[in-house]
């Protein structure tokens, strides 16, 4: 309800806005694309999303890196915020301590999306991010994996299993969207390519039964 009149018309309707105003935003929202005028769908570029490599890739997952690569990310994420205080648990803590204990992983992870968004936008640099976020959550799954009984690694590598995923996500998105173009083929693109992501999500859900406590070897693996 809030976002009904919290969030800002388009750029060239805006009350909020003065005429200079709009201007730079229509100018910045069209940066390096070739962005919609007006409220329309441009339905020549709705097809061009759906035969654009990027996207079609992705609604086949294995035909393209970025289906893989976001799935996965997504696959990560869904986990770590459905089981990760289970996992937490299995170093010993109480329930009510393992809750307390997911905050500290969450706010590191806010601080390094928000510092490497930033410096990747200050570079124009998308890829070695994203690929130091995806080494980075990895890492942390295989010292999960390694070091079941050694409870300070493994409370480290929770930070970078969490740290890794979430960093990924937001810049892998936006390393995506920003390549696809205009407005309209961007709508397109997102949904498309948040469907499989959330496919990622139940995937994720499922990684962790509690026969499998407390290694969970298979989910970490996965």
């Amino acid at each position: 309800m809030v976002c009904m009149f919290a969030l800002l018309d388009r750029p060239e309707s805006t009350h909020s806005l003065n005429a200079i105003e709009r201007k730079l935003a229509l100018v910045r929202t069209s940066r390096g694309t070739s962005g919609d005028v007006g409220k329309v769908i441009n339905r020549r570029h709705v097809l061009a999303a759906i035969l654009d490599w990027r996207v079609s890739g992705v609604i086949f997952l294995l035909c393209t890196m970025f289906g893989v690569l976001y799935f996965g990310l997504f696959c990560a994420s869904g986990s770590i915020g459905a089981f990760l205080p289970t996992i937490i648990a299995t170093m010993g803590y109480a329930n009510a301590s393992a809750q307390l204990l997911t905050v500290p992983p969450y706010t590191v992870a806010t601080v390094v999306l928000v510092s490497m968004a930033y410096t990747s936008d200050r570079l124009q640099s998308r890829g070695p991010f994203v690929f130091a976020a995806c080494i980075l959550g990895a890492a942390g799954y295989v010292l999960l994996l390694c070091f079941p009984h050694h409870q300070r690694i493994r409370y480290f590598a929770v930070f970078c299993a969490t740290t890794g995923a979430y960093s990924g996500i937001g810049l892998s998105m936006a390393w995506f969207t920003h390549n696809l173009g205009s407005e309209s083929k961007r709508a397109t693109g997102i949904s498309l390519c948040g469907a499989i992501g959330q496919g990622g999500s139940i995937l994720g859900s499922h990684l962790y039964p509690l026969t499998e406590q407390p290694e969970y070897r298979r989910g970490l693996i996965g």
